[in-house]
Order: C-alpha cells, then structure tokens, then sequence
C-alpha cells in the first residue's frame, strides 16, 4: 500500500514539474504579445498573468516535494 502512494505522489511531481514551466514560459510569451499588439486593455493580459502564476505555484509545489527537508 505505501509503494502505490510514494509512486503516486512522485508521479504528481513530475506531471507538476512538467506542467509548471511550460505554464511560466508560455504565459511570458502572452503577456509579450499582448504588449507588443497593443492588447493591454483585454482579458488576454489577465490570462497570462494568471498562466504565470500557476505555472510557479505548480513548479514550486514540485520543487518543494522533491526536497528533503
């Protein structure tokens, strides 16, 4: 029983840590374009913005479970 939890949680850390980045880079990539564009005022700023933010809380839940200590 507790091989099948300590191959769940890592599983959860790789899918967060695999998650978790991608989210980071692809909502800097939005964010850029929607300055660049010129869409400051639209709900494409709040989406990268929110992106960004779980992409870090998914990489630091990740990080933070894969530590030791």
């Amino acid at each position: 029983m507790k091989i099948s939890k300590k191959l769940r949680v890592r599983s959860n850390i790789i899918k967060a840590r695999i998650i978790g980045l991608p989210l980071v880079y692809l909502g800097a990539v939005a964010l850029i374009v929607s300055v660049l564009t010129g869409f400051t005022k639209n709900t494409l700023l709040i989406i990268s913005a929110l992106i960004i933010i779980v992409g870090v809380v998914l990489h630091i839940f990740a990080l933070k479970r894969e530590s030791k200590y």
